[in-house]
């Protein structure tokens, strides 16, 4: 390395921010896209019978198996107010927003006078006078009002949660916060608690963690060199939403849920989103059902080609990996971890999604492909569904014993970002998407979803869209 560093107090050794600085040098790997997934070719859909076969058998399933419902919560709310900041240079959402300020569910928190200004409103929104929702976590915003309460993101997610996370009257939920809001949500959280216990009926267990300082990564400036702080200290950042493998990691469950904290709607309106999310866990059931099976066969006798043809169908065809007919190889294609997940259409939208890479199929984001190409960019305009992160996972094998999941991560697929410091150009680095190469080599399986189970909160006006209103 060529700059002496004093690392002794940092989570990073020598030897990683070495390898960080030639990633950010080198740029990650060109991935092999050979098409995107579409229904029949990488996407399975359910019909209406395949659909309540799954969501009858659900209960029946989950008995006597761990549940926990995962969250990454750790995003601040900054961007949801973006236009709010920028006033005039987004005026069509600015005037979107204070004409119709009565529909969010924290316009009474707001006490608005008739002679409070369009920037006094924007003030009692963001400022720590007010709300301060420009210094809070997407998680403790109001996103819904009832007649007798205001929801914030995080408690419509406990209740969204317990009606399909639920396991002999228990059910665990895992956020992942931010060290700076870690304080603000548990004390919410212990708060109201209780209230959604006796709601739900259900007893709830909450755990929290935080990304690891051992995720952070370095940046460079335009001349290749590393980038530090005033005081002289390295400038290190936290490396994107793919260091909260490590978290999922430490997860102990034998079906794991993963949904953004921002995707939430009304109770009134989840029935379908629970519908959904029932079926794909049974999907995942079922499938390692199948895949455990396979496993033990394979690992106690010498299989007859019969069956190891078998074998390998179903892993061409329900697990999308190519594969021979050979007892090692099947083996080590059936033992990984193993997600399904939900697939919206696109509706005119392009961007990442469901594409075949090489031989199996992966979640892509758009800043991971080369544009540049034609063949390529023809892809994302053709491809007919996106990522709404609507994730099961299975991380445990055969045996009952969790899978490391650091072994199951292609560390070439990073993401090199541009950023500015001090006013100054910089590179930095994040690791490879929690949903993208941080689970590259695990088993993938996509199955159509409806959009009417996607409700993100982009923006603070999303939450005027009908599935946030009464």
């Amino acid at each position: 390395m060529s700059d002496k560093l004093n690392i002794a107090e940092l989570a990073i050794s020598e030897q990683v921010i070495d390898q960080q600085v030639e990633n950010l040098k080198n740029g990650p790997k060109e991935l092999n896209l050979k098409r995107p997934c579409t229904v029949g070719d990488g996407i399975s859909a359910l019909s209406d019978a395949e659909l309540n076969r799954l969501v009858d058998g659900y209960e029946g399933m989950i008995n006597g198996k761990t549940i926990c419902r995962f969250t990454p919560a750790s995003g601040a709310a900054t961007r949801m107010f973006k236009h709010l900041y920028e006033g005039d240079h987004n005026s069509g959402l600015l005037k979107e927003f204070l004409d119709r300020i009565q529909g969010f569910a924290f316009y009474e928190a707001l006490n608005i006078t008739d002679h409070d200004s369009a920037e006094q409103i924007v003030n009692k929104v963001l400022g720590s006078e007010g709300l301060n929702y420009g210094n809070l976590p997407k998680a403790m915003i109001d996103f819904h009002k009832y007649p007798n309460e205001v929801r914030k993101s995080i408690d419509e997610q406990l209740v969204e949660g317990v009606a399909y996370a639920k396991s002999n009257n228990l059910v665990d939920f895992h956020f992942t916060i931010s060290e700076e809001h870690k304080e603000i949500v548990q004390e919410h959280l212990n708060k109201v608690l209780s209230k959604y216990e006796e709601k739900l009926e259900t007893k709830i267990n909450i755990s929290y963690s935080t990304q690891l300082k051992s995720t952070d990564t370095v940046a460079l400036d335009v001349d290749n060199k590393l980038v530090y702080q005033e005081n002289g200290d390295l400038l290190l950042r936290p490396g994107g939403h793919g260091s909260l493998i490590h978290n999922l990691n430490q997860m102990d469950a034998d079906v794991i849920y993963v949904k953004n904290i921002d995707n939430i709607v009304r109770e009134e309106k989840q029935p379908e989103i629970i519908k959904y999310k029932k079926a794909l866990g049974a999907k995942l059931i079922e499938l390692q059902t199948t895949v455990f099976k396979y496993l033990n066969e394979l690992e106690t006798q010498e299989v007859l080609s019969d069956r190891l043809s078998e074998m390998a169908d179903f892993i061409r065809e329900e697990l999308n990996v190519d594969v021979s007919a050979n007892q090692e190889e099947i083996f080590q294609k059936l033992n990984r971890p193993i997600r399904v997940c939900g697939m919206v259409k696109n509706e005119g939208k392009a961007g990442g999604g469901p594409f075949w890479v090489d031989d199996s199929v992966q979640i892509v984001e758009s800043a991971q492909m080369n544009l540049d190409k034609p063949e390529v960019l023809a892809m994302l305009e053709n491809a007919t569904h996106f990522n709404p992160v609507d994730l099961v996972c299975g991380i445990k094998d055969y045996k009952g014993h969790k899978f490391n999941l650091a072994d199951f991560i292609d560390p070439e697929t990073f993401f090199v970002a541009s950023k500015s410091y001090m006013g100054k150009e910089i590179k930095v680095l994040e690791h490879p998407g929690l949903w993208n190469g941080a689970m590259a080599n695990w088993n993938t399986v996509f199955v159509e979803v409806p959009v009417s189970t996607f409700h993100p909160v982009k923006t603070v006006n999303d939450l005027l869209a009908e599935a946030h209103q009464a």
